[in-house]
């Protein structure tokens, strides 16, 4: 599952609005519709909507096959 999903998933069992979880993280709300879409942003923005639902997230980095 794609952090975005997760992060959808919570914010809908909370029964939070986008806007209600931007406001929560300190971020504008077209942040979190890009993350729950898992396009890339900024470490800061995930790290403070990730605090605001208290969840954390494994990221793996990517592999290099040579």
């Amino acid at each position: 599952m794609k952090y975005g999903e997760q992060i959808r998933q919570e914010r809908h069992r909370r029964n939070l609005t986008q806007a209600q979880l931007a406001a929560l993280a300190s971020v504008c709300p077209s942040m979190i519709s890009k993350m729950e879409a898992s396009e890339s942003v900024r470490l800061d923005s995930l790290r403070r909507v990730l605090f605001a639902l208290n969840m954390s997230v494994m990221i793996h980095p990517p592999i290099i096959l040579a």
